[in-house]
């Protein structure tokens, strides 16, 4: 019974043109707004929502960032913003051996990915992530950082575990 409710909700998404997943652009000043308190809120246990909204407006391209809507009502969004990695080979420690992974290219960094409670055993997170394909052209690769221990994952993508300033941060990654 409990798989009823995401299998109802997977097959409205699919055959329903209310959902929509689009750029939210500098210029749309009320979904901008409406992305940033949305995160904020989600971490604010992690981070105090005036330091989450500073770090955003700091942090994000919403030039190239995404917003999923039902029926014109924000549901989700996933904010990216300029790889923060050096262009170059990069040298992950994965599983205590050294792979090399080339993240030549310009790069991506997904600063935060929010979707609604009732959403999230929907298609709305792989909507969005696939998305990012529309930047194939100017982007090679992203990655997505966070403190190891965290509840969110993201199994979309390749992950490793580095260590930065004592911190472990696991790392996703995924080649455009």
């Amino acid at each position: 019974m409990k798989y009823i409710k995401p299998f109802k909700q997977i097959n409205e998404l699919q055959q329903s043109s209310e959902y929509t997943y689009e750029i939210i652009t500098n210029e749309n000043e009320l979904d901008k707004q409406l992305c940033i308190d949305m995160v904020a809120n989600q971490f604010i246990e992690h981070m105090s929502y005036e330091d989450s909204v500073e770090y955003l407006t700091n942090v994000v391209n919403f030039d190239i960032s995404f917003i999923a809507k039902k029926n014109d009502e924000v549901i989700g969004c996933l904010l990216l913003g300029e790889s923060i990695i050096d262009n170059g080979d990069i040298n992950i420690n994965i599983t205590d051996d050294n792979i090399n992974i080339d993240l030549s290219g310009k790069g991506l960094e997904g600063v935060a990915l929010v979707i609604k409670p009732e959403f999230r055993k929907s298609l709305v997170i792989r909507k969005l992530l696939h998305s990012i394909y529309k930047l194939k052209q100017d982007y090679s690769y992203i990655t997505i950082q966070q403190f190891k221990g965290m509840e969110e994952t993201m199994n979309y993508f390749n992950k490793t575990t580095k260590i930065i300033s004592g911190e472990y941060i696991d790392v996703f990654y995924r080649k455009l």
